[in-house]
């Protein structure tokens, strides 16, 4: 028994178990859920989502060389930053597509569940520009651009916006 304990920590410590992410190595940068995301950028953290206030979409995967479980990012990082180590793309047929940015908050390295993550609200922003909110996304429904020209126009006709109004926002809204 002992023999399997000093194999299974001499290959944790030989072979980086705390680096053990799953999935394939992918280069960056990244765009998900409309955010960039690249090597090197600053994760600045809101509040977990599970009830204790740890982190649901950010975790230690669990390591079978070392013996360790998955373990929750703790609800001590609220409000805190990480910095981007690179990616790993997770996706599988069971879990779907699952887009992974590494973490290391000092020892062990973490996966982030990007779309999640943002859509949650457990990431507020990215470097210095913030990123999805949880309240807003909740409560407005996904509108496409069409919708949103088709408003503007109503507007506009009823002489709630001028013109110079209506051609910023239809700019903005075209990607102009």
């Amino acid at each position: 028994m002992k023999q399997v304990l000093l194999a299974g920590l001499l290959c944790s410590v030989a072979f980086g178990a705390s680096a053990q992410i799953p999935g394939k190595r992918i280069d960056g940068p990244l765009e998900i859920a409309g955010v960039k995301f690249a090597d090197g950028d600053t994760l600045h953290f809101g509040q977990g989502t599970i009830p204790n206030g740890d982190f649901k979409y950010i975790n230690q995967p669990m390591n079978v060389f070392s013996g360790t479980k998955e373990m929750a990012l703790p609800r001590s990082f609220s409000g805190r930053t990480l910095i981007i180590k690179g990616f790993r793309d997770a996706t599988s047929k069971r879990a779907g597509e699952k887009l992974l940015a590494v973490v290391n908050p000092g020892g062990f390295n973490y996966a982030v569940e990007l779309a999640d993550a943002v859509q949650s609200g457990e990431i507020v922003a990215v470097n210095s520009q913030k990123v999805g909110n949880k309240a807003t996304a909740a409560a407005a429904p996904a509108t496409s651009v069409a919708d949103e020209l088709l408003k503007l126009k109503k507007l506009l006709d009823a002489g709630a916006i001028t013109q110079a109004e209506y051609d910023q926002q239809k700019k903005k809204l075209l990607g102009l």
